[in-house]
This record gives structure tokens, sequence and C-alpha cells, in this order.
């Protein structure tokens, strides 16, 4: 016969076993007893009694009554590598000192799990959002978010349909200039750039700094030394015509992120075309989840542990004012890492 499972312990239950009222119970475990004059043995007694019923709060119970849950959903496309690692770490270290607990899910960058996830975080009565956004067009999704009254605050980057959103990100234009500052320096003059064509504002100002950068310095701009991946690849194509059927080649590249950087180390070596030798390459980000090979790649280092503090803070910030303007916080950070690849 199949063992019944054990009910939890309530305020009830702790009441019954103190003997007092449900709502004096309540009062005592809520750490509100001041506000109805209770005695601190009165308090102790309750909470003696609490903690060998093994009590546990319904946390989401007392969210309904205080209209806050002290949550906040922390929504990422993944747990892998650097970037998880350091944005959870400075989200925390804001929300610990101010009593919130972050709820950290992924999407994966599925779009039927991100709805999920985003429906679940309000059924849990999230405070707000933080949220590394979808490269596709989600913009009715997110606005049911802020339908509900919930702040939602995007890190990493912005979605372009969605002017008036809060975000922080990375100044990826001053990047993007560093890293061609430091090819030139090394020599580099035919500097060609390797992108994703997704629909965020922030990650195209990478590509805005690399064509400002060439007409400033006048160097040579080659509209078939610009590459972009598509989300299903397309890379080695793209690869293979400008480096089989082409006599003018780069002697650099820039890549959008590191990702992009690895895609085009990787062909390059398959190919037996030397790195650095007849190409370097730099990425930016310096957060990928390939961590063998990003001992390789020069990076420019993305701001990560700040960017998690800074959207933590934002949304505390969203919590007690609701700001007429999409509030933006454009992080610095122009930290080159140089590695074998350049």
């Amino acid at each position: 016969m199949a063992k019944l499972k054990q009910r939890r312990v309530t305020v009830l239950d702790v009441a019954n076993a103190a003997g007092v009222a449900r709502a004096t119970a309540a009062f005592a475990l809520s750490g509100t007893a001041s506000r109805v004059g209770l005695s601190k043995a009165t308090v102790a007694k309750i909470e003696t009694i609490a903690a060998a019923m093994n009590y546990v709060p319904n946390k989401v119970a007392r969210s309904l009554i205080a209209s806050r849950s002290e949550i906040i959903g922390v929504l990422l496309a993944g747990l892998w590598g650097k970037y998880a690692q350091k944005v959870v770490e400075g989200i925390s270290d804001v929300f610990d000192s101010k009593g919130y607990t972050p709820m950290v899910t992924i999407h994966s960058w599925d779009e039927a799990r991100e709805k999920r996830e985003l429906d679940l975080l309000m059924q849990m009565r999230a405070d707000a959002i933080i949220l590394q956004p979808q490269p596709s067009s989600r913009a009715e999704l997110y606005k049911t978010v802020l339908a509900n009254n919930v702040p939602l605050v995007f890190i990493g980057d912005a979605p372009e349909d969605m002017p008036r959103a809060h975000a922080v990100v990375w100044d990826g234009r001053a990047a993007a200039r560093r890293a061609l500052e430091y090819l030139v320096s090394k020599g580099r003059r035919h500097i060609g750039f390797i992108g994703q064509q997704y629909p965020f504002h922030y990650n195209q100002a990478r590509f805005r700094g690399y064509r400002e950068f060439l007409h400033a310095q006048k160097l040579p701009k080659n509209e078939n030394w610009e590459i972009w991946e598509g989300m299903a690849g397309g890379l080695p194509e793209a690869m293979a015509d400008l480096f089989v059927s082409q006599k003018n080649r780069p002697d650099a590249f820039l890549a959008m992120n590191d990702t992009c950087a690895l895609d085009a180390a990787a062909w390059l070596i398959e190919h037996g075309i030397s790195i650095p030798g007849e190409v370097a390459i730099v990425g930016l980000g310096d957060c990928t989840e390939t961590v063998d090979f990003n001992a390789f790649v020069t990076s420019v280092r993305e701001p990560l542990y700040e960017m998690g503090r800074e959207a933590a803070k934002l949304a505390l910030d969203l919590l007690e004012h609701s700001p007429k303007k999409a509030v933006r916080r454009i992080l610095p950070g122009v930290e080159l890492v140089e590695r074998r690849s350049s």
C-alpha cells in the first residue's frame, strides 16, 4: 500500500500547538509582531514551537497579503560559461543586501520555453523581471509582462521594436573601436567583420563602430569582407567565397562576439590558413562557453558582473519609481585580453 504524503505544517498548526490565535502566530512568524504589540516572550515561544514542527513559511501566501513577493525573476539564455555566472553574481550581490531573492531560470533560445518561464514568474508574483531577450521579435510577449505592471529590465541588449524598454547594456561601439585600434597597432590594415543579424540595437552598434572606425582611419572598406551568419549558419560558404574565390583577402577580422570568432577560427584552421600569420582575429565579449577555444581568441571583455549589478539596481529603482522615458544604462568596458589569435 502506497504511503500517504505527509501534509505540510501550517500557521494554524503552529498556533494550535502554541495555544494562541492563528493571527497571533502569523504576526509572530512574519516578523511583524511589533505592529500588534506581541511580547518578546510570546514571539520566542511561537518561534520555538514552529522550529520544532519544521514549519516553513508560505511565501506565496504572504506575498498576496503584502503585495510584494521579494522575488525577482532572472530569465537568461542559459547557465553555461562566464556570462551567466558573472551576471548572476552581480545581481545577487545587490539583492542580498536588500532582502530580495533572484529566481534564476533559462529559456535556451526557445520561444515556447521563454513564454512558459515568463508566465511562471508572473504566477509566482515576481516583483520584477530581468531578462536576456530572444533574437526574434517578442514584443507582444514582453508587453504582456508590462501590462501586468511587472517592471521589466532587459540585460545585454534590447529589442529594436521596443524603444521604450528599460535595459542595461555594454557599450559595444567603444569596445569595437578598442579592438580595431589594437589590430591596427599590430600592422593590420585590411580588416573584415563577422557578425550575426539579430534585431538588437546594441549588438548592431558593434558593426556601426567598425564602419565608423574604418572611415575615420581611412582604412580600406570592402563589403565582401563583411560576413553575416544567419540563425542557421552560413559562415562556411561565405568564408569559402572570400578565401578560395578571391585574391583580395582581409588580414584580420573583428568578430561581433566570441562565438563568431570561434566559428571563423575553426574554419580558417581547417583550411590551412594560419592564425595570426595570415589572418588575425579579435572577438568581443570574452565570455564564450567554449572554454578550451576561448584560451585561443583575443577578445575585449564585457563587464558582466557590473551589468548584473546595474540590472538589479535598475529593477529596484523601477519598483519605487515609474519613469516616463526608457532608462538605458550603457556600461563602459574596453579591457582587451590578448591571446594567440592576434
